[in-house]
């Protein structure tokens, strides 16, 4: 990937994170911290994707959403590779410091891999 279309795909992240806190989408919030998971599997730090993963997983899971399933296969194969990169524990470990975290910390920590952060 080239870092360009990772810092634009980061960039558009960051839009749609700041929209759907000022409209309190918590459906928005999952699936754009899946995103920033996604890019941060794409950037090789599968610790930080495994992290916003137990984000987006607990603020899911407190607002009783389900994943549509083309988005939940989505998920799962990412989850996957995360998994094939730094073994079933250490995400373990990551998904769980995620899902401890407030809405607001796991935004706060989404927004950190930002460029100029």
């Amino acid at each position: 990937y080239l870092i360009g279309e990772l810092d634009g795909a980061l960039a558009t992240y960051a839009e749609s994170l700041r929209l759907h806190e000022e409209i309190g989408d918590q459906g928005g919030l999952v699936l754009t911290l899946l995103g920033f998971a996604a890019v941060a599997h794409r950037q090789s730090d599968a610790m930080r994707s495994a992290v916003l993963c137990g984000a987006a997983d607990a603020l899911r899971g407190a607002h009783r959403m389900v994943l549509q399933p083309a988005i939940q296969a989505i998920y799962e194969r990412e989850v996957a590779m995360v998994v094939d990169l730094i073994g079933p524990e250490a995400f373990a470990e990551g998904f769980a410091r995620g899902a401890e975290m407030t809405t607001a910390e796991a935004l706060a920590y989404a927004r950190q891999a930002l460029p100029g952060r």
